[in-house]
């Protein structure tokens, strides 16, 4: 401290060195922590890096205020950082977030983060089996209890000031940051198995966050008693509160003639399965002829309960099931057992072999056929297939979303 007793009086270096710091609210702890925060001018001048427990390293350097209105002026590298939720997703996230602007009102984060492979899991049940915990009320707290959740920033029932239009929550901070994933986005779980593709931006404010944009249906199936139905359309949202949308359709023709529609969406976790055909009937009925071929009056009672089976798959009472188990044991990005051309039995998998080239390899008992997808920019690509009888395939393909 040279000068009069202000924070602009104040000077120096603060080295850091094999630090741990816990952010529970963003579900991330940093291990290794070190660098420097260097004071002068009323500055404080930052150069930290970390490793995340999750994986991949994060690291900040820039400078912000130490009177109001705190203007900062912060860049956060992210290196393959790791981002789990171990009951809906995990992720790697990668890319510059900048902190611009008064801290206390005007502030604005922006930057482009891309996503490496992300695996989506659709719950078997809901993520807690005993349900939402109750709050936790604090009685007569004495002043140390409220001024710890003051700087928390939560109330005496342990919810964050303001949620309830009670506190004030803290100034907006205006948001853009790009999410990129132009594939490899996969969701798995009650039957699904979906790849998507996309661009989302969050715009709006910390305090209201507003989406735009979302991840498209690449390719994709839906599996019911080993029957499988190809997903013809489908998308992946952000709510305001972060929370996966998912909305994915498989229509195909049954047995009897019905055009039929099977609908899964809704929040990840607790997404909601509709059929919806051509004439209208009941939604049991759709779902005899779509699986059996024949009205529900006519199945048998071993039909039945595979029938009941089938319900409780999409209904979320089963695991991911013997494939998905293999298909992670093998180290590949998908795996089927399905039917080519001719009606036998055929397996297919699907393996990433960089960040734009896919290929799939389909062994059937009367051929065998290897698929490539080579992706030259966000909307060209080039396809080639070649099998054992002899045929080839090449292409170029130009598509551009609207």
């Amino acid at each position: 401290m040279n000068g009069p007793a202000a924070l602009s009086s104040l000077g120096g270096t603060v080295r850091i060195a094999g630090a741990r710091l816990s952010a529970p609210v963003l579900g991330q702890a940093l291990t290794d922590l070190g660098g420097t925060i260097t004071l002068g001018g009323s500055r404080a001048t930052l150069a930290l890096a970390a490793a995340a427990e999750a994986g991949g390293r994060v690291a900040i350097d820039g400078s912000v205020g130490l009177d109001a209105p705190f203007a900062a002026d912060l860049r956060v590298r992210l290196d393959r950082l790791g981002l789990r939720d171990p009951q809906l997703y995990a992720t790697t996230a990668t890319g510059t977030i900048s902190v611009t602007g008064p801290i206390t009102g005007g502030a604005r984060i922006a930057g482009v983060i891309d996503l490496g492979p992300t695996e989506v899991q659709v719950p078997s049940s809901g993520v807690s089996a005993l349900g939402n915990l109750p709050d936790v009320v604090h009685l007569d707290a004495p002043t140390d209890v409220r001024r710890t959740l003051e700087r928390a920033g939560l109330g005496l029932n342990g919810r964050a000031a303001g949620a309830d239009g009670s506190g004030a929550g803290g100034p907006g901070i205006a948001l853009d940051i790009t999410i990129r994933a132009p594939a490899r986005v996969f969701i798995r779980g009650r039957g699904l198995d979906a790849e998507l593709g996309g661009e989302l931006r969050l715009t709006g404010t910390t305090r209201q966050v507003i989406p735009v944009g979302r991840f498209e249906l690449l390719r994709g199936r839906l599996s019911i008693l080993q029957q499988r139905f190809d997903l013809t359309e489908g998308y992946a949202s952000v709510q305001g509160d972060f929370a996966p949308f998912l909305r994915l359709v498989a229509t195909t023709t049954a047995r009897t003639g019905t055009l039929v529609s099977i609908i899964v969406e809704g929040v990840a976790t607790e997404p909601e399965v509709r059929f919806v055909s051509s004439p209208e009937l009941p939604q049991d009925e759709v779902l005899a002829q779509l699986i059996f071929g024949r009205d529900i009056s006519s199945i048998s009672p071993l039909q039945a309960v595979q029938l009941a089976a089938a319900i409780g798959t999409l209904a979320g009472r089963g695991g991911g099931g013997l494939i998905d188990g293999l298909r992670q044991g093998i180290g590949l990005d998908d795996l089927d057992f399905a039917a080519d051309a001719e009606g036998n039995a055929a397996v297919r998998a699907g393996k990433y072999l960089s960040e734009n080239v896919y290929t799939d390899v389909t062994i059937g008992s009367a051929s065998t056929e290897i698929n490539l997808n080579l992706d030259l920019t966000d909307s060209l690509t080039v396809r080639g297939s070649v099998d054992t009888t002899g045929d080839t395939s090449l292409g170029i393909f130009f598509e551009r979303d609207y």
